[in-house]
């Protein structure tokens, strides 16, 4: 019996580790483009 709750209990924990929200990863995203717009335009300064 413990070996199915065991089961279970991982099968559960695999799905909540995998959950990954769509708007993340558009956030992500943006802000990845914000820090190389940044980068760049600092580099522009220092020439």
């Amino acid at each position: 019996m413990s070996d199915a709750i065991r089961a279970i209990l991982d099968a559960v924990t695999d799905r909540v580790f995998a959950y990954r929200p769509k708007d993340k990863g558009e956030w992500a995203k943006r802000t990845e483009r914000k820090v190389k717009r940044q980068r760049k335009n600092a580099e522009k300064a220092d020439d």
